[in-house]
């Protein structure tokens, strides 16, 4: 259901699959004759970063990465019923869908988050740390 939905995706789709998957979801694609489909080896964080930001959109089902493509503003597919990141839902940067084929073509295709969302801030100023150290030299006396 999932890859018959990737197929049916006007962009390539990559997938990074761990090897005892793979030969699986190989098997899978040939018996298919799917095409827009390409399945690599497991990436590191940084090559991941690099995959997500070069991204037109994300399908995960991982936690991080749905973080991840909405730091980049990448807009994000995340194949569960539920997120603990619920403030990436905000303006639909990020969507939840079933698991289904037809669920996941419909929020993959009409998915258009709004930029004005983002202005909320639901993560923070980016400037925490600023702020956590002027607070703790405010609480130990050494401000200044």
């Amino acid at each position: 259901r999932i890859f018959s939905a990737f197929e049916q995706l006007p962009e390539l789709v990559v997938v990074p699959i761990h090897p005892r998957t793979r030969s699986l979801a190989e098997q899978a694609i040939q018996k298919c004759g799917f095409h827009n489909i390409r399945l690599i080896d497991p990436v590191g964080y940084l090559e991941m970063l690099l995959l997500t930001s070069s991204a037109c959109q994300v399908l995960t089902d991982s936690g991080g990465l749905q973080k991840e493509a909405w730091f980049m503003e990448v807009p994000c597919v995340t194949l569960r019923k539920e997120t603990e990141w619920v403030e990436t839902l905000a303006g639909g940067w990020n969507v939840l869908a079933e698991l289904t084929t037809e669920d996941i073509l419909k929020k993959a295709t009409t998915a258009k988050p709004d930029p004005a969302a983002r202005a909320l801030k639901p993560f923070g100023d980016g400037h925490a740390s600023e702020k956590i150290a002027a607070e703790l030299a405010r609480f130990t006396g050494t401000e200044g």
